[in-house]
């Protein structure tokens, strides 16, 4: 990053050129500065300065990183800064100005920094570039750097320097990563002695376990033996005690088959007695459920009769009671009618009422405001005119105080002193900046309560410089001092 500021300007300058006069000081700017790293001040910083028909000079930044170098006027310089292991920085500084302005000793301050030299950044195109670029300034009459220049290249050089940062990162993960495995590798070639050695020994288990594995199979085949001839004659002996079972059932199922058939002869002759005597019962069931049943639909159509009638006898009681209610309600509704009239009434006579109530409360309440509105109006204008003389009186005691300083430059007749209409501008300060053929006027106007202050400086295309306040010439310090004070009481 770099910044500059402006050290000696306007009367300060001319008090030094005229200190100095009897001293070969004039067409020279002075460099002063400061290199730093991570914020810490850097020494022993080799910084080189060449340019066309120049003698090349080389100096060494102080333990503080401070450096002071002079160049002459009307020359292009090249001030490169140089220390191993750092990345090299480059400004390019132009010294020519006006012919009228270059008896003036110029100085400036200004602050640069370093960076470590990271994974080669320092041959990035971005860190072969200028880091800024000086030149004199005729508006601001000092030597002043490109800021857009400047931050582009700033931010071309911070995005590589970051993509340098990144690839040493990556490089350090790679060597921590082959760290990694190489510990991993002596680790997995320990767990596979231990391994082998495990696997030795159980193997060594596992052949003792099949020796004493056939040593009881061995024994457990003969005991297994002997209990299959048990076995064998168990299951002969249940094999004849199930024959004999087998014919007993046998004997038995055939006596069961006799009975079952005797008993199926028997059941079938009791059945076709059940079912005649079933026919009969429901024939004669037949006829009663026919009986019963003319029985019931004469009944229901006595009954049917009945409801028709009494159905009739409803409808008649119905119709009169709907009359007699219709009748009562046309009563109700004319009552209801004739007191919604009598009550429209009354609310109307109760809005004119209130109506003439609210003029008359409007009318004494404007007079009032009428009244408020002319007191304060007055005070305002007690007030503005307060206000009014304060400023006449402090322009005053400041005409009186500066007039000893004040010299007016002469006004060429052919540059008349731009007006400005008041209207045109609101409460506040308003800057603006006006291009014309031959000049630029730089205006600021402060208007506060409806009166504006008009303060313009003029830029001669041919050098001249004037001051005016209201339309009145003034000098730069009257000038300055006067929007300075105009902004604090803002």
């Amino acid at each position: 990053m770099i910044i500059f500021k402006q050290k000696l300007s306007g009367l300060l300058l001319l008090c030094l050129l005229a200190f100095y006069s009897n001293f070969a000081l004039g067409q020279t700017v002075e460099l002063k500065g400061k290199i730093k790293k991570d914020n810490k001040p850097l020494g022993g910083v080799t910084i080189q300065v060449t340019g066309n028909g120049v003698a090349p000079q080389t100096i060494t930044s102080k333990e503080n990183g401070g450096f002071s170098i002079v160049l002459d006027l009307q020359k292009s310089y090249s001030v490169t800064f140089i220390k191993s292991g750092h990345v090299s920085k480059l400004i390019e500084f132009n010294t020519k100005v006006p012919a009228d302005v270059a008896d003036i000793l110029y100085q400036f301050d200004f602050k640069i920094d370093l960076f470590d030299d990271l994974a080669g950044v320092s041959n990035n195109n971005a860190m072969l570039k200028p880091v800024a670029r000086v030149a004199y300034n005729p508006t601001y009459e000092n030597f002043m750097d490109d800021e857009n220049y400047t931050k582009q290249v700033r931010n071309e050089q911070e995005n590589a320097r970051k993509i340098a940062e990144e690839i040493i990162r990556k490089q350090e993960k790679i060597r921590l990563d082959s760290l990694n495995k190489s510990w991993n590798d002596s680790l997995a070639k320990a767990k596979s002695r231990d391994s082998q050695s495990l696997a030795d020994k159980a193997q060594q288990e596992r052949l003792r376990l099949e020796k004493e594995k056939a040593r009881r199979d061995s024994i457990d085949k003969v005991n297994s033996l002997a209990q299959e001839a048990v076995k064998e004659k168990a299951r002969l002996e249940a094999e004849a005690k199930l024959k004999e079972k087998q014919k007993q059932e046998a004997e038995l199922a055939a006596s069961l088959a006799a009975k079952a058939k005797q008993k199926a002869i028997d059941d079938s002759t009791q059945k076709a007695q059940a079912d005649a005597k079933a026919l009969a019962d429901a024939k004669a069931k037949e006829d009663k459920d026919r009986l019963e049943s003319e029985a019931k639909l004469k009944e229901k159509q006595r009954l049917e009769a009945e409801q028709a009638a009494s159905l009739a006898a409803k409808e008649k009681a119905q119709a009169e009671a709907k009359a007699l209610s219709e009748a009562k309600a046309k009563e109700e509704k004319d009552r209801l009618e004739a007191e919604a009239k009598l009550k429209e009434k009354q609310r109307l006579e109760a809005e004119q009422l209130a109506g003439i109530a609210a003029k008359e409360k409007a009318i004494a309440d404007a007079k009032l405001l009428q009244d408020k509105k002319a007191q304060n109006d007055k005070v305002e204008q007690e007030r503005k005119a307060k206000l009014l003389a304060e400023i006449e009186a402090k322009k005053q005691m400041l005409a009186k105080a500066n007039s000893v300083e004040e010299k007016s430059k002469p006004l060429p007749k052919t540059a008349p002193i731009p007006k400005i209409v008041d209207s045109d501008y609101r409460d506040g300060v308003t800057e603006e900046t006006i291009t014309e053929a031959n000049r630029v006027i730089y205006r600021t106007v402060i208007k506060k309560e409806g009166l504006a202050f008009n303060y313009q400086k003029i830029v001669y295309s041919w050098g001249g410089i004037f001051y005016f306040r209201n339309e009145s010439s003034v000098t730069e310090i009257s000038f300055n001092q006067d929007i300075n004070n105009a902004k604090e009481k803002k």
